[in-house]
Order: C-alpha cells, then sequence, then structure tokens
C-alpha cells in the first residue's frame, strides 16, 4: 500500500473513531442513581484502535466539535460549559486515556495501559468536579469515580478485545 493510501486509511478510521466516540456517547442506560454511557468503552476502543497521532486527532476533533457547540456529548449536549463545567474534566482526561491506549504496542500491557489511563481520566474528572462543587476530594470520589470504575474497567478490557480483533482487518491502519 502506498504512503498517500495509508495515510487515507489512517484519516478516514480516525474520522470513524471520532464518530463512535459521539454515537457512543449517546448511548445510555438510566439506572436509579447513575446514568451509564459507552463513552468510556468507546474511548478506549480507539484508543486501541489507532496510533498515538490518529487517536490524538480523533479525541481532539470530538473534543473541538462539542465545545463548537454539536451535541456530541452525553444526553445531546454540546457546548464550551460542558468542557468548564462540573463534569468536565472527564472529557478532558480522555485525552491521556485515549493517548495510553493507543501505546498499546510498547512493552507494557495494553490492559495495564488503558486501567492507567482510565485512572488519569477519572483523577481529572474527579479534581475538576472537587474544585467547582466546593467539596472535599473524597467526596468527589465517592460521588463521581467510585460508582462508575466497575463498568468502566469492564469497558477497557471489552475495548481491547474487540480492537485485537479488529486490528487485523485494518492492517496498515496500525504498524
Amino acid at each position: 500500500m502506498t504512503a498517500a493510501k495509508m495515510q487515507t486509511k489512517d484519516l478516514a478510521v480516525t474520522a470513524l473513531c471520532t464518530a463512535i466516540i459521539a454515537v457512543c456517547a449517546q448511548i445510555s442506560v438510566p439506572l436509579p442513581f447513575m446514568v451509564l454511557t459507552l463513552q468510556t468503552f468507546a474511548v478506549a476502543f480507539c484508543g486501541y484502535l489507532l496510533r498515538p497521532k490518529f487517536a490524538a486527532m480523533a479525541i481532539t476533533v470530538y473534543l473541538l466539535l462539542g465545545a463548537a457547540g454539536v451535541p456530541v456529548f452525553s444526553s445531546m449536549r454540546g457546548g464550551l460549559h460542558m468542557l468548564t463545567g462540573p463534569t468536565g474534566g472527564f472529557l478532558i482526561g480522555f485525552v491521556p486515556m485515549i493517548l495510553l491506549c493507543s501505546l498499546s504496542r510498547k512493552k507494557i500491557p495494553a490492559f495495564l495501559l488503558g486501567v492507567l489511563g482510565l485512572a488519569v481520566c477519572h483523577l481529572a474528572g474527579t479534581v475538576q468536579y472537587m474544585l467547582l462543587m466546593h467539596i472535599p476530594f473524597p467526596a468527589a470520589l465517592l460521588k463521581v469515580s467510585v460508582p462508575f470504575l466497575a463498568k468502566d474497567v469492564l469497558s477497557v478490557l471489552v475495548a481491547l478485545m474487540l480492537a485485537a480483533r479488529l486490528r487485523p482487518l485494518l492492517a496498515g491502519s496500525r504498524s
């Protein structure tokens, strides 16, 4: 495959990943005490599928679209206030998360990188929530992180397994 065709394929998969993140943010399961989305799964999946440069592009385009007001964030919301609001730290935390997942070709196990990315994402989200809601860190952690941890770790695991099966089909997109 020529370099130009490979670049075009990489960009097409990157655009598809941006769309996957946006769509998965809308898929939700309402529970009595919280709403679960597939957004974390999508970020991990795209990170595992893409090389770092393209993973960074996918999440950056997603965040810029949302910041510009396109309703790509959960519950069909958009706007800069979503990034600067109480839970915006989680959206910002998707950047290091997707990048860590995209490093899965290195010597560190892919699942460990995904969980590390998830931890950084949860830390960013919890700290922003704590600062904006003026509550102690442990209270913020119990409110916005702990209830989602099991689902998010499972999301990372499923994303890794699915991406590992799809990567061979995208030969050349991740070398």
